[in-house]
């Protein structure tokens, strides 16, 4: 996202939301294949009311901000069938507002590094 590479901030956040997006799938497909050793999981019950009473709210939100916890969240709507449009869907607005802030931090900060190294 360095400025002198003419890069756009925003369009690298909703890249970056594509591929994150797509990438949960894999939490997703493990939840859907799965289900048995997910249930076993202590974390399982509490995930599982989250994604059947807040689907939607909930992957926004977890998927807005850097959150490791996210990809249990996904295993969790693959186990209980959470339709699988709305997931990425939801999942990819959520890691684009986490993406674009991101990228506009690389570029604002690397614009702010080279003027400062070039003023010393």
């Amino acid at each position: 996202a360095a400025p002198a590479a003419g890069l756009h901030p925003a369009a690298i956040g909703l890249v970056a939301a594509s591929a994150e997006a797509l990438g949960e799938m894999t939490g997703y497909l493990a939840g859907v294949s799965g289900e048995a050793f997910v249930q076993r999981n202590r974390f399982y019950p509490r995930l599982k009311d989250w994604v059947l009473q807040r689907g939607g709210i909930v992957f926004f939100l977890m998927s807005a901000f850097p959150n490791p916890l996210f990809d249990l969240l996904g295993v969790a709507a693959g186990s209980v069938r959470y339709p699988i449009r709305k997931f990425l869907v939801l999942t990819f607005f959520g890691k684009a507002i986490k993406s674009t802030w991101v990228a506009y931090g690389c570029y604002f900060g690397i614009g702010a590094i080279q003027r400062l190294v070039g003023q010393s």
